[in-house]
């Protein structure tokens, strides 16, 4: 039987398949600037969704809870000897992809994005 994680993770890398199929055969006949261009942007946009993925996992609102007011729950729930509903796993996966892969899968995406118009000249 399956697990919930390894099927969220075989739909994530399905998605991730398909984009980069439709990329391919959208830009098959745009000169490199172009499919550059396209590259950089598809690039930033998944390091956009990289970021949000936490926030969007849990939303807006309980996420804003858990950053802004963690100290003060976390006292709380001391004191009602409540335990915190978030694995402490989960919490330094998602600030590995917030802080780590998000943005530099946004700085190589513009990267690309910046020098391609440069890739005609090569």
């Amino acid at each position: 039987m399956y697990h919930w994680k390894e099927k969220k993770e075989a739909l994530i890398f399905l998605f991730t398949l398909v984009a980069i199929g439709l990329f391919i055969y959208f830009t098959k006949g745009f000169p490199a600037s172009v499919q550059g261009a396209a590259l950089g942007g598809l690039l930033a946009f998944y390091g956009v969704v990289l970021m949000a993925i936490p926030v969007l996992r849990v939303g807006v609102y309980q996420w804003i809870e858990n950053t802004v007011f963690s100290d003060y729950i976390s006292e709380l729930q001391e004191d009602d000897g409540t335990k915190n509903s978030h694995p402490r796993d989960q919490r330094i996966t998602d600030l590995m992809i917030q802080n780590i892969f998000g943005p530099y899968l946004i700085g190589i995406g513009t990267f690309v994005n910046g020098i391609s118009g440069f890739l005609d000249y090569l």
